[in-house]
């Protein structure tokens, strides 16, 4: 088996692609190991991963016993917490949601600095557009309304609706 994380920060939507978390599960995917990838919403470095324990010992005691297909691993990501789980409120989430990875787009993608060795670097910044706010089946929607988001994940990224569409190419 393979885990990536628990990192700051979340891997959802597009995000999966900019990922280490995800790469290094997609590549014990590849090799057809069992693989997930567990992220926390959350940037501060002293961020509370405890209340997240339950739920990594589940979700990969449920992959462990049952399997997931070939070519196929887990992005597990947490939304942040606004408040610490107490002995009245013991579950800091709402529960797991299975979903789809939400359509988005990064605007201000890149910043130019100046390192002071002497040299000039490009440090990602931005900001993230959900470009489907309404959809209730995706990542983003489970995270920002309080939901642990499981988005099952291919290796395999071909278009294969589109493929039809292109046949005429085959001709040239």
């Amino acid at each position: 088996m393979v885990l990536g994380g628990i990192n700051h920060g979340d891997n959802a939507s597009v995000n999966t692609h900019y990922s280490g978390t995800m790469g290094v599960v997609m590549e014990g995917c590849m090799k057809y190991i069992p693989s997930m990838a567990y992220s926390l919403c959350d940037h501060n470095e002293d961020a509370d991963f405890e209340p997240l324990r339950p739920y990594v010992k589940q979700i990969t005691e449920w992959v462990l016993r049952e399997g997931l297909a070939p070519g196929v691993c887990l992005n597990v990501n947490f939304p942040k917490l606004e408040s610490q789980p107490s002995v009245l409120s013991p579950q800091p989430y709402k529960g797991v949601k299975v979903c789809r990875m939400s359509r988005g787009t990064w605007g201000s993608e890149v910043s130019r600095c100046h390192h002071p060795r002497g040299y000039d670097y490009w440090w990602m910044v931005g900001h993230y557009r959900n470009d489907e706010p309404e959809a209730t089946d995706t990542d983003r929607w489970a995270l920002d309304n309080g939901y642990v988001a499981v988005t099952p994940t291919e290796i395999d990224v071909t278009a294969y609706e589109a493929m039809e569409e292109l046949r005429d190419l085959e001709k040239i």
